[in-house]
């Protein structure tokens, strides 16, 4: 039995990054005729789209995407408190509980796509391939940002270091303080 709720964990954990990364395409302004675009969106239309008939979306902020999310993610956490013996948050603490597992795999996802960029600039820096054009256009605005305030010197792009940083110590400190915040709550 732990086997399969380990397993139906793994299948749903999955699957809500790929719910993450639904968001951040339409957050980022992702090209969504790109082929691993467009296999994100028929991979999570299902769940997706009958919530869109409920609650619209608010510009490029995908509210029914964050919907879906946060049933799957009470799910899991419901499913592995049934399973293993944990006290279960109250219901503002499960919110704050799905706002830091979302926070933290958003996060995990931007760093990936991050390190993605970085390897990529050094194996294939003008790739045309799919997934290259996808990690670009995930981390660009952010890298803009940071080149705003740090632009390239001489040639070296810092901007991935900076962002990297910021999220392993979002990581360290913010979510982990909604983590304890979720169940000191009510």
């Amino acid at each position: 039995m732990v086997f399969l709720a380990d397993l139906l964990q793994t299948v749903i954990g999955i699957y809500l990054y790929i719910l993450i990364l639904r968001f951040l395409m339409q957050l980022m302004r992702a090209d969504f005729y790109n082929p691993l675009a467009q296999s994100i969106v028929k991979l999570t239309q299902p769940l997706v789209a009958p919530v869109q008939k409920i609650v619209p979306s608010k510009g490029r902020f995908s509210l029914p995407t964050l919907v879906v999310y946060a049933f799957l993610q009470l799910g899991v956490i419901f499913l592995m408190t049934a399973l293993l013996p944990k006290v279960l948050p109250s219901l503002v603490g499960l919110l704050v509980l799905v706002l830091a597992y979302f926070i933290s795999n958003l996060l995990t996802v931007m760093m990936v796509a991050m390190f993605g960029i970085v390897i990529l600039s050094w194996v294939a820096p003008n790739s045309h391939h799919p997934g290259a054009l996808l990690l670009y256009q995930l981390t660009q605005p952010l890298s803009r940002l940071v080149n705003r305030f740090l632009p390239p010197l001489g040639g070296l792009d810092f901007s991935p270091v900076v962002i990297l940083l910021s999220i392993v110590y979002a990581k360290k400190y913010a979510v982990t303080y909604l983590f304890n915040l979720a169940y000191m709550v009510g």
